[in-house]
């Protein structure tokens, strides 16, 4: 039913007045559905009272009202006729769709849909670039091993029409409705089969005859022979490898194994099916083979002896021979080499990989070996040496053989080497440890016999003493009985033979020669008894001047007094004595005193009868005893320590001394005996000596010996020179004349310094500006204590008067020296002295003055400014400020001082 049009004025009765007139429109499309619709064909108007009638083929017409009138719009159907042809952008090529009014005899090319009149006949067709194939049209899809192929429309079939360009149409269709025709297609796809690259027989047929094309998932089995029938003898063939397709191997799991028929050990065929989803390659490759056939020297006893493998060539393979082969435990086929077509290879290799290639074909690998015999080296003892066991060709003759003449066992006991015994074959013995040679003729055991050695080793006691060729060892055999032996004496007689102790157990004194048995390691020290003695210590003490009040100590030992050792019947203990020490009182002086009586005594009750200290007289004395049982002691220990301090300063060059000594000594033992020490008393002596003065001059700003200056403007460098007395000794005064440059310098005021204290007796300076000479002198008042210390005597302030400026030629700076020209001092040691330059009694050291331009600084302010600049370029042309050289001053010294512009010394 057709729908209601939207016509103007709408579907209906209206009134209009008469006279009226006017359009009425009509749509000229109608929508039933998506695919069926009314096209608008004509109004006819009817007059009613008239009974006129009035027709438009256009959608408006005018309207007169004149009576009433019926106005009917007529439309007709149309049905939408589609063709559905397949396409894809991953194509390379498309069908072209066309539409066919069979009815009008017009066409639609390109064309996938139109509306037709109901009951128009129509067609679809397609046109394809190619001429028909397979009897129908087709192009290529996404490659040119992959077709789309034309099949049928859909349910009203099809006729083609050949040519250049190939069709193909449906039959007619009468549209009594809305019609869809369906162009059926179908992929065709390309096999290729082909040889491997590496495969050098030609395919036969199949499977090369199978290559073609092949509807989309259609099966093709691909045989290949297996070996290639082409190509074959009876030490070479090609045997099937693997199929391949689209560039990858296939798994041989995926493949048809034929049975081996023919007991070649290889499948008859192998087949491959190739599913034709797509276009495919399909590649059969062969590998060609070598009969290979392996074998020794030796009979076959090495087992590897075969009937002849295959191998594929252009692979490795791994070939093994065992690298021995015994006959007995002691002869036995060592392999050397590999051996084919004459060749020698493998030396020394059992195990060899080769590369295989078509000139094996047929040949024999033989493994070659050689004859030996076994060597044994063992000793006697077994486990001195690990046995050595070496295989020897036979008729080879060895490298000298030694064994070791000493094992170790441990660090007290080893094994020494006795002679070498041929055991295999019996009959020959030596005592040297190196056989020289083994002709290998036979099987052959040596043995090395060895004893067992002990270590023995002696010492002496104390350590202290020196006893030629102690302490040392030697090596015993096991059970060897001999003597230990011990000097009855020290070289230099002070100490004598006690006993011994050899292996723990301690021999009667005096006795030092005793026989033992060693069986084990055995250990001994001689016992030596030490002399008595009295000394102190240290036995020299040095001072350098300056020294006054320094202290120092002094401490008296005893040595060895105990009552076991008797010299000349007598116990040699101290049980009381009296000690008294001299020295000279003008030099030293007795500051304190200590006595270490607890410990001399043993911790024992002692008193202490008199004890004196003297200064005047310079000595010191002690009477003291122990109370009760005492008898000695072992070693040494101290009785007292006298701490002294220097009481005398000597003045350079003189040096003083003085001995620190035993003026009076009585020991006694507890015997009441009075004993003297076997090797005397042992004094120490004192010494000081003096120190050379010295005058220095030094920068008051920095205290080293060296002045520089950088600029002297605008106003002018002063500095100060320090002069310093160091080390001196009792000094009363002194006079000291310092030089000068004076066309660099001018000396221009003196401060006198406070290293002479007041009141003085005399004091002054002069200052020669003509000679560059400053002279300063000073005396202190009698009254006052002399000075011993280093100090300042006086500073000399300095003015500069010369500047240059800095040339490249050069100069670049200006250097002179402030001397010390002469100095004396007057001393007291105890007499008055004088010390002067002039007799090298006081040293000097001097100042070295530097005056150091910055360079481009030309007015000696400091700082590179314009106005060195306009120095330059006031003297322009002339030499005042030439820099470089060149005797005037230009542009290049001009851009030497621009370069530096804004530099300034700090």
């Amino acid at each position: 039913e057709m729908p209601e049009p939207e016509t103007a004025p709408p579907v209906g009765e209206h009134q209009y007045v008469e006279g009226w007139e006017g359009d009425i429109v009509a749509p000229e499309i109608v929508n039933e559905s998506a695919t069926v619709r009314w096209v608008f064909v004509k109004w006819v108007i009817y007059g009613n009272e008239t009974g006129g009638t009035w027709e438009y083929h256009s959608t408006t017409a005018h309207v007169v009202m004149n009576q009433n009138q019926t106005a009917v719009a007529y439309y007709k159907r149309q049905y939408l006729f589609s063709v559905d042809v397949p396409s894809s952008p991953d194509w390379i090529e498309s069908f072209t769709p066309y539409i066919y009014d069979k009815t009008n005899d017009e066409y639609y090319p390109g064309s996938t849909e139109e509306w037709f009149d109901e009951y128009t006949l129509v067609q679809a067709g397609i046109k394809s670039p190619h001429d028909l194939w397979r009897s129908v049209p087709w192009i290529y899809g996404k490659h040119r091993n992959e077709i789309v192929l034309f099949v049928n429309w859909t349910g009203y079939g099809y006729y083609t029409i050949p040519g250049t360009d190939a069709w193909a149409w449906s039959n007619p269709i009468n549209l009594t409705g809305p019609t869809t025709a369906v162009m059926e297609w179908k992929y065709v796809y390309r096999l290729y089969v082909k040889a491997g690259e590496d495969t050098q027989p030609p395919l036969t047929d199949p499977p090369s005859g199978a290559a073609g094309w092949y509807d989309e998932c259609t099966d093709v089995n691909l045989t290949a022979p297996n070996p290639h029938p082409t190509w074959i003898s009876s030490v070479a063939r090609w045997r099937f490898d693997k199929w391949e397709l689209d560039g990858t191997p296939v798994d041989p799991s995926e493949l048809i194994w034929a049975p081996d028929t023919n007991g070649d050990g290889l499948a008859d065929n192998v087949t491959l099916t190739v599913h034709m989803d797509s276009n495919h390659t399909a590649a059969v490759y062969y590998k060609r083979q070598s009969l290979v056939y392996l074998a020794d020297n030796i009979g076959n006893q090495s087992g590897i002896a075969d009937t002849g493998k295959w191998y594929d060539n252009c692979e490795y393979y791994t070939f093994s021979a065992p690298e021995y082969v015994y006959v007995s435990p002691d002869i036995r086929y060592e392999f050397r080499f590999w051996e084919l077509d004459g060749k020698c290879f493998g030396s020394g290799q059992p195990t060899i990989t080769l590369h295989i290639n078509k000139t094996f074909d047929g040949k024999t690998l033989k493994a070659r070996y050689q004859t030996q015999y076994r060597l044994i080296l063992m000793s006697e003892p077994s486990d001195v040496f690990p046995m050595v066991v070496e295989w020897w060709d036979a008729g080879k003759v060895t490298d000298p053989k030694t064994a070791p003449e000493i094992v170790n066992i441990t660090d007290v006991s080893r094994w020494h080497f006795v002679k070498w015994v041929r055991t295999v074959p019996p009959g020959w013995e030596s005592t040297n440890p190196t056989i020289p040679y083994i002709t290998m003729d036979q099987p052959k055991n040596f043995t090395a016999y060895y004893n067992l050695e002990w270590k023995r080793e002696w010492y002496y006691s104390p350590d202290t003493i020196t006893i030629p060729g102690w302490p040392s060892y030697d090596w015993q055999v096991n059970g060897t009985t001999l003597y230990w032996i011990a000097p009855p004496t020290d070289p230099t007689g002070q100490f004598v033979f006690y006993y011994w102790v050899i292996d723990g157990v301690e021999y009667p004194q005096g006795q030092n020669r005793v026989p033992i048995t060693h069986d084990h390691y055995i250990v001994g020290t001689a016992y030596y008894a030490n002399k008595t003695k009295m000394f102190m210590s240290p036995s020299r003490v040095e001072f350098e001047g300056h020294s006054y009040c320094e202290k120092f100590n002094v401490t008296v030992y005893a040595a060895n007094f105990d009552s076991k050792r008797l010299v000349n019947g007598r116990a040699m203990d101290i049980y009381g004595f009296e000690i008294i020490i001299d020295f000279d009182p003008s030099l030293i002086q007795i500051q304190d005193v200590y006595k270490h009586l607890d410990e001399f005594f043993g911790g024992k009750d002692y008193m202490v009868y008199i004890e004196e200290v003297n200064n005047t007289a310079g000595y010191y004395k002690l009477v003291a005893s122990v109370l009760g049982n005492y008898t000695g002691f072992e070693g040494t220990r101290p009785i007292f320590t006298l701490t002294f301090h220097v009481a005398y300063d000597p003045c350079y060059p003189d040096c003083a001394g003085t001995w620190i000594k035993f003026s009076y000594v009585r020991l006694v033992n507890h015997e009441d005996q009075v004993i003297s020490p076997e090797l005397g008393y042992h004094n120490c002596y004192y010494r000081i000596r003096s120190i050379k003065p010295i005058i220095e001059l030094r920068d008051a700003s920095d205290g080293d010996n060296t002045v520089i200056v950088h600029k002297n403007a605008p106003e002018p460098t002063y500095f100060d020179v320090e002069v310093w007395l160091l080390d001196g000794v009792k000094v009363q005064d002194f006079a000291v004349t310092i030089s000068y440059d004076k066309d660099q310098l001018e000396a221009v005021d003196v401060t006198i310094g406070d290293y002479l204290k007041p009141p003085y007796t005399a004091i002054g300076w002069l200052v020669d500006k003509d000679a560059g000479i400053v002279m300063v002198y000073v005396e202190q008042d009698p009254s006052v204590p002399l000075q011993n210390c280093s100090g300042i005597l006086f500073t000399i302030t300095f003015k500069v008067v010369q500047t240059i400026f800095y040339r490249i030629p050069g100069p670049h700076h200006l250097t002179s020296k402030i001397k010390v020209e002469e100095a004396e001092l007057s001393v007291y040691c105890p007499d008055p002295t004088t010390q002067s330059t002039t007799d090298n009694t006081i040293g000097t050291v001097d100042l070295d003055y530097v005056y150091n331009p910055l360079p481009g600084d030309l007015d000696a302010d400091g700082q590179v400014t314009v106005l060195d600049l306009q120095l330059i370029v006031d003297t322009y042309g002339q030499p005042d400020y030439d820099i470089t050289g060149d005797c005037k001053a230009d542009i290049v010294d001009l851009v030497f001082v621009a370069l530096r512009f804004g530099s300034k010394i700090e």
